[in-house]
């Protein structure tokens, strides 16, 4: 009788450790994905940064004096415009939230680039505020509404 008593407690035990592996296993799946999230936030900030970075560049140094955006995204990466091809960035960047080089563009009234921002519609952490090199101070609902957009100086 004692013997059937104590298969009973070991089954008992084993069955609530798998329950806590579980937890725990789903806990930590949680927090890793929190720590990816947030990993990919700042690459989009950064990234953001040098392609604002980049059109203020190609805006600047355009020849002739005649201050004009890029037209592609491609024409950062190489600039035609010049005897010797300039190169803003090194190349277009995928975008870490959706992994695709595709980007909404913010372009100016004449079709020119002048920002970007991620086409993901996933919810950013916490109350976050729209980038356009600095904070504008409006609530971005999703990735969408994190902008990066160069306005040039007069």
């Amino acid at each position: 009788m004692r013997h059937r008593i104590e298969r009973g407690f070991t089954y008992i035990g084993i069955l609530v450790a798998i329950v806590f592996a579980g937890t725990l296993l789903a806990v930590t799946g949680e927090v890793w994905s929190l720590t990816a999230q947030r990993e990919n936030e700042e690459e989009l900030q950064f990234i953001g940064r040098q392609m604002v970075q980049a059109i203020d560049s190609y805006y600047r140094l355009t020849p002739r004096g005649q201050k004009r955006f890029p037209a592609t995204l491609d024409d950062l990466v190489r600039d035609k415009r010049w005897p010797v091809p300039r190169h803003h960035l090194r190349k277009v960047f995928y975008d870490p939230l959706t992994a695709k080089k595709e980007w909404g563009l913010i372009k100016t009234p004449d079709g020119l680039i002048r920002g970007v921002y991620s086409l993901s519609s996933k919810h950013p952490l916490g109350q976050r505020t729209t980038l356009s090199g600095t904070n504008s101070g409006s609530l971005a609902l999703t990735y969408q509404d994190w902008r990066f957009e160069f306005t040039p100086r007069f």
